[in-house]
């Protein structure tokens, strides 16, 4: 089996953040480092930079969520087949 490129786990990553986000997570900057095993500046440029056109904020403890996913309500059906694509059904999406 090939090792996934930094591309490559960069691209699942900020899938799997988006998803996540999009199911009405609050997401920890911290949390988020630990899992995907990267720094927590590593994390804080996916959602400053990465995912900046997205309407992210933070809680009151700090923790990242997506504040108006209205957005995506009216492409569900298009989000789903891209996201599915891009990850290959793996079980990523939920």
């Amino acid at each position: 089996m090939k090792t996934p490129s930094i591309g490559e786990l960069l691209v699942e990553r900020i899938i799997e953040i988006l998803i996540r986000l999009y199911n009405k997570e609050h997401l920890s900057k911290v949390e988020l480092a630990l899992e995907y095993s990267v720094s927590e500046r590593t994390i804080q440029r996916d959602i400053k930079e990465r995912l900046a056109h997205l309407p992210i904020q933070k809680d009151d403890s700090g923790r990242y969520y997506l504040a108006d996913n209205s957005m995506f309500k009216s492409y569900k059906k298009e989000l789903e087949y891209l996201l599915k694509s891009l990850i290959g059904g793996g079980g990523i999406y939920k």
